[in-house]
């Protein structure tokens, strides 16, 4: 004996329970018509439909036929193949937003999504669980809220480890104009009060000229010199400056190539020295004892100085002893 497959839903089932005991006499017609939420007249279609075809009559006939609001075919092909050839790197939410601007696509996200996991042109990631946050109110003036955006991607293909494009180091800057006047007319909202909280530059040019820099701390040799790069910075205009031997300095590196160099925030003058120029040599002990040499020599040379008669180490003093 052939048995037929039928599938039906629970809503379906649960009618298939209540109308048979309709059919058995367990319950009345009213009281199955308010457990269904249905009319009386329906509820005995439903009893009817029981006696003569069994369950399968309650089964909706409606399924595994195409819905009345079905989109065509053809419109669904045309919007794939243009994802395909313009957006084929995009997410369904992007993607939707372009169709629907550039093109006229008047569906759902969901929609078109559906559509591209068909296709093979998106992958469904696993729902994450939604985190809850707690809702912050928004800040009241303009500028007291700094917001920053990356989109993690393989942005150079396969010549290219993926990486963050951050929002503000992007190289469409011609794009830039229009992309905020089309973002702010979408999403900006207009702060509560109108005072601005920005505050003003305090500083100096020449100051944030060193304050956006690269900082480095080198310590100065004994000939007033350090090292960076492998390239020597002594300093000049300081006459001997042994005060500042060992001192510690801040050497600035500046975007635009150019070097200052500090000791205590004081500026100091220097000059890079050249490849292949010899080094300022090191006034060390050497160098001191040839300098008393050379003193000594000097007074030998001269001649013995003798004292005047009226020289106070020749007077007369009264106490003197003789």
């Amino acid at each position: 004996m052939d048995r037929e497959t039928m599938t039906m839903s629970h809503k379906e089932l649960d009618r298939v329970g209540v109308i048979r005991q309709l059919v058995d006499g367990a319950l009345k017609q009213c009281e199955a018509a308010l457990q269904l939420g249905l009319s009386t007249r329906q509820v005995k279609r439903l009893a009817r439909a029981l006696r003569h075809r069994g369950a399968a009559g309650l089964a909706s006939k409606r399924r595994g036929q195409p819905g009345n609001n079905r989109i065509a075919a053809a419109v669904r092909e045309r919007y794939i193949g243009l994802v395909r050839t313009h957006y084929a790197d995009f997410g369904p939410t992007l993607a939707q937003e372009k169709l629907a601007e550039e093109r006229g696509f008047g569906h759902s996200v969901e929609t078109l999504r559906a559509w591209m996991i068909a296709a093979g042109l998106w992958q469904p990631r696993p729902r994450r669980q939604a985190s809850i946050h707690q809702r912050r109110p928004r800040r009241p003036c303009r500028g007291e809220l700094a917001q920053i955006d990356g989109s993690p991607h393989a942005w150079f293909e396969d010549r290219g480890a993926p990486c963050c494009l951050i929002v503000f180091i992007d190289a469409a800057n011609a794009f830039l104009p229009e992309f905020i006047t089309h973002y702010n007319a979408r999403f900006a909202k207009p702060p509560q009060s109108p005072s601005d909280a920005h505050r003003p530059v305090l500083h100096h040019a020449d100051e944030l000229h060193l304050i956006f820099s690269l900082h480095h701390t080198r310590k100065l040799s004994k000939n007033l010199s350090c090292q960076f790069r492998h390239r020597e910075y002594p300093i000049t205009g300081q006459g001997k400056g042994y005060r500042l031997r060992g001192t510690l300095v801040t050497l600035c590196e500046h975007f635009d190539g150019s070097m200052s160099l500090l000791s205590q925030r004081r500026p100091l003058t220097f000059r890079l020295l050249e490849e292949g120029e010899p080094p300022i040599p090191i006034d060390n002990e050497k160098s001191v004892h040839a300098r008393i040499d050379q003193f000594k020599h000097q007074q030998t040379s001269r001649p013995a100085y003798k004292p005047p008669p009226d020289h106070p180490w020749k007077r007369a003093y009264p106490n003197r002893i003789s």
